[in-house]
């Protein structure tokens, strides 16, 4: 929980740089995995979406703080503080979705009868810090 105008400020702009790479991060994971119609992928998607509509709710609460003068927001954050909700949102969601993809390489792996190691592959050297 942010108190001052310079946490909050700094609070957001986090944030604004989490959501940059979920974007790019999910929109190559959606790539990889939206593809046949599996009841895994079908979830995954519709994981997607939300995750998707939370970054942007995010980033639209974001543009309005800083569109706000600093005086307005410096007499503001005078009298509340600020938690980042849609912060945690978004990363309940990540984690769902992280949770889903699990699912649908499982369902792949049964299917086919051989893993996903390409989706897996890539997926991990994605994560890496290399491309964070």
């Amino acid at each position: 929980m942010a108190v001052g105008e310079k946490e909050i400020f700094g609070e957001i702009v986090q944030g604004v740089e989490a959501s940059s790479q979920l974007i790019t991060r999910y929109t190559f994971l959606a790539i990889l995995y939206i593809g046949p119609s599996t009841s895994a992928r079908d979830e995954l998607e519709m994981a997607f979406i939300r995750l998707c509509s939370k970054v942007l709710v995010f980033l639209i609460e974001a543009k309005c703080y800083f569109q706000t003068s600093t005086e307005k927001r410096m007499l503001r954050s005078a009298f509340h503080a600020f938690e980042n909700c849609q912060m945690k949102q978004i990363e309940a969601q990540e984690r769902r979705v992280a949770g889903l993809r699990a699912l649908a390489d499982a369902e792949d792996t049964k299917s086919t009868g051989r893993t996903s190691w390409p989706f897996s592959c890539l997926w991990s050297l994605w994560k890496s810090p290399f491309f964070e």
